[in-house]
Order: structure tokens, then C-alpha cells, then sequence
């Protein structure tokens, strides 16, 4: 009888749908706050662990948190969607995300972050949506976005970038959106074989390097009004599989002889609000199924 006696208290030990194991998570402050709140528990003092283990999502947006110690998301090992908009956070510590193998999304947008210095989001390996969007981010180093090999959207619009950062590695990428930054040129952005959509409006791109677009053989859109691009150069993009192009709201004056000769793809492309005002299409290298916007077709000579 005694030995059945230990053999009980042993499994009520070990087992946790026997007995439940609470911890101390006060700690962590306000994100150990909505960490309770998120698992219906009375306190931050005992807070089951099996609760959190379980946990697959955790909102604490609006909390004035301005930064995110190593370790304060510990124990959250099934948790699938982060919410940290509209906070304050102006610096990632490299384990802030530590033991979120399991994340897919990961919202920071509306932050005060200046720059990504370190690989900081290496360790998510799960991840598919990651939104910095609304900072004040200049500059992201090239192994800023190392590690991401699952991330299907990058949401990084609103900041102050000035130049691409390394998207190396990014294999199943398909949404990017640097939409309102500061970038001047566009140097490179290629070998991303997922990337279907591509979003650069309102910027200050005035030089689009040759072969800069290369090697993107998913892509679809393309979107890169509200510019000061001036001129197009001859195979300005070669990605085959493109359907629309929009060039809205630039300074194009002159489109050189096939230009859009690496389109053959192409449905739509558009010049609304350029010096540009006729165009031959069969010249600059759209054939006749393309659907051309503001511009006036004329004959080739």
C-alpha cells in the first residue's frame, strides 16, 4: 500500500494532467499582465505553466512598452500571433525572441525602432508575416532579415529607409512593401524566387540600376509611382512572368528602344502624370495585347 502511495505522488509530480504547474511571471511587467489576462488567470504570482505553454496568441498593443527584455516571452512555446503595435520600443535585444520557434506573425508596427543591427529575428524560423511598418527605421544590416527562411510577407513601409536592406535567404518571400521611405536607387533586389509583389511608391527613386531586377521569376506586380525616375533604360526589368507595372507620378521624359522588351508577360502598365506623352508601343517594346495608361499611342516611324 505504501509503495502504490509513492507511485501516485510521483505521477501527480510528473504529469500535468495530473497536477498543474504554476510560476511567478510578475516580473515581466505589463507583457506578463496581458499574458495572464490572455490565459484567464486570477494573478501574476501563480500562473499555470501548461496555460502558457498553450497559448497561441498574445496582444499587447497600446502599453507605452519601450523595450523587450531577453527572455520576457519564455514559456510561450506554442504561441502563433504577436501583437506589439503602437508602443514605444526603440531597441530589439538579439533574445527578446527567444523560444517563439512556433511565431508566424509578428506585428511592430507603429514603434519608435530606428534601426534592426543584429539578426534579431533569426531564431523564428516559423515566421510568415513580420510588420515594421510606421517607425523610424534608417538603416537594417545585412543580416537584419537572416534566418527568416519561412517569411512570406515584409511589411517595412512608413520608415525612413534609404536603401534595401539584404533580403538574402528570404526563399519563400512573396509581399514586400517599402512603400514611403527614402530610397534614392534601387541596386539590387534579386534571386527572391517567390516574391510575387513588390511595393516602392512614394519614394525618391531616380536610378534604377541595370539587372537590378533579376532572377524573380514569380513576379507579378510591381508597383513604383510617386517617384523621380526620369528616364527607362533598355531591359529595365526582365522578370518574365510580370502582369502589371505602375509608373505613375514620375518625371519620365524618354523610354529608350526596347525597354520593356524583357516583359513578354505583361497585361498592364501606366504613365499617368509623367513629361512623357505619347509612346510607340512596338518601339519601347510592348507588344499589342498590353493595356497602356497616360500616355497617347502613336505610329513607329
Amino acid at each position: 500500500m505504501k509503495q502504490l502511495l509513492i507511485h501516485f505522488i510521483f505521477l501527480i509530480i510528473l504529469s500535468p494532467a495530473l497536477a498543474e504547474v504554476r510560476i511567478d511571471i510578475c516580473d515581466r511587467g505589463v507583457i506578463g499582465a496581458a499574458i495572464v489576462k490572455a490565459v484567464s488567470e486570477v494573478n501574476c504570482k501563480e500562473v499555470s505553466v501548461q496555460k502558457m505553454r498553450a497559448l497561441e496568441s498574445l496582444v499587447v498593443a497600446n502599453q507605452n512598452i519601450d523595450t523587450l527584455p531577453p527572455g520576457v516571452f519564455a514559456g510561450l512555446d506554442s504561441l502563433k500571433s504577436l501583437n506589439l503595435e503602437s508602443n514605444q520600443i526603440k531597441i530589439l535585444d538579439r533574445n527578446a525572441f527567444q523560444g517563439l520557434s512556433q511565431l508566424k506573425v509578428l506585428r511592430l508596427d507603429h514603434n519608435h525602432l530606428t534601426s534592426i543591427d543584429a539578426p534579431v529575428f533569426a531564431r523564428l524560423i516559423s515566421l510568415e508575416v513580420l510588420d515594421v511598418s510606421f517607425n523610424r527605421l534608417h538603416r537594417i544590416s545585412d543580416d537584419g532579415f537572416s534566418g527568416l527562411n519561412s517569411l512570406i510577407e515584409l511589411r517595412a513601409n512608413q520608415n525612413q529607409i534609404s536603401e534595401i536592406p539584404s533580403l538574402s535567404g528570404l526563399s519563400s518571400l512573396r509581399s514586400l512593401n517599402l512603400e514611403r521611405n527614402s530610397l534614392t536607387q534601387i541596386r539590387s533586389l534579386k534571386r527572391l524566387s517567390s516574391l510575387a509583389s513588390v511595393k516602392l511608391s512614394h519614394n525618391q527613386i531616380q536610378r534604377i540600376a541595370v539587372g537590378a531586377f533579376q532572377d524573380l521569376p514569380s513576379l507579378i506586380f510591381m508597383d513604383l509611382r510617386f517617384n523621380q525616375i526620369s528616364k527607362v533604360q533598355p531591359w529595365f526589368l526582365r522578370t518574365e512572368n510580370l502582369k502589371t507595372l505602375a509608373l505613375d507620378n514620375n518625371k519620365i521624359s524618354a523610354i529608350e528602344r526596347d525597354s520593356f522588351l524583357g516583359l513578354p508577360n505583361l497585361e498592364e502598365i501606366s504613365f499617368y502624370e509623367n513629361q512623357i506623352t505619347e509612346l510607340c508601343r512596338h518601339y519601347v517594346g510592348l507588344n499589342d495585347s498590353v493595356h497602356i495608361g497616360g500616355v497617347t499611342l502613336k505610329d513607329c516611324p
